[in-house]
């Protein structure tokens, strides 16, 4: 019931166009521009001297160099919740894009909108086992693991999901190593409480590509 433009992307969504990040779902995305090796927006200017020409933030976080609608980059959040933690489909159910100013956020939100990503949650009836391995291009790897346990059947779930991954690009010699993990409980003791708690760990390495056109 909100006056705004929302598209939903589930998981099989993104599992059925191969996006991993940020980057590999927004250049599919309505109304969206997407930055990163992958992306179809560079963030550089005319002016040479121009912090997206010269700087490094693009390649230190390609996620925030996204743009909305052609105007600034949306807030990412979790849950609403505005975080710098880099979205993977690995621990991801799905990606809720609000574009354009709205009142979702707590606190002043940017009028590019909200990219919200919902994280994995447990599920109380059935265990599911999920292994993943992927080869790309330039020998990149990518590994994941996704198990559900049903602890308490109806009442009490736990969900562990990890990946690793090595990517490679055409550039050399360019990379991004990703090792992380992700847990999730999930207690019910009666259908109208529920307590849910997730943690995550990992770390990142990487010598991204330069995305900017060559200039003199």
């Amino acid at each position: 019931d909100l006056g705004a433009s929302i598209s939903i992307y589930t998981k099989d969504f993104l599992a059925d166009i191969g996006a991993t990040s940020s980057s590999d779902l927004l250049v599919f995305a309505t109304g969206m521009e997407a930055a990163g090796p992958g992306g179809n927006f560079s963030g550089a200017t005319n002016d040479i001297n121009a912090a997206q020409v010269l700087g490094d933030a693009a390649r230190a976080n390609p996620q925030q160099g996204s743009r909305t609608r052609g105007l600034s980059a949306p807030n990412f959040t979790r849950g609403f919740y505005t975080t710098d933690i880099a979205f993977d489909s690995y621990n991801t159910e799905t990606v809720t894009i609000n574009r354009g100013p709205n009142a979702i956020l707590f606190g002043v939100g940017s009028p590019a909108g909200v990219v919200d990503t919902a994280l994995l949650r447990p599920h109380l009836q059935r265990n599911t086992n999920k292994v993943e391995v992927r080869y790309g291009d330039n020998d990149s790897l990518r590994q994941s693991i996704d198990f559900n346990r049903v602890l308490l059947p109806g009442k009490l779930a736990l969900r562990l999901a990890a990946l690793h991954d090595e990517e490679r690009f055409d550039q050399r010699p360019a990379f991004e190593g990703k090792k992380r993990i992700y847990g999730a409980l999930t207690f019910e003791p009666y259908k109208s409480n529920a307590l849910r708690l997730n943690f995550e760990s990992g770390r990142t390495r990487a010598n991204r590509p330069i995305t900017v056109l060559p200039f003199n």
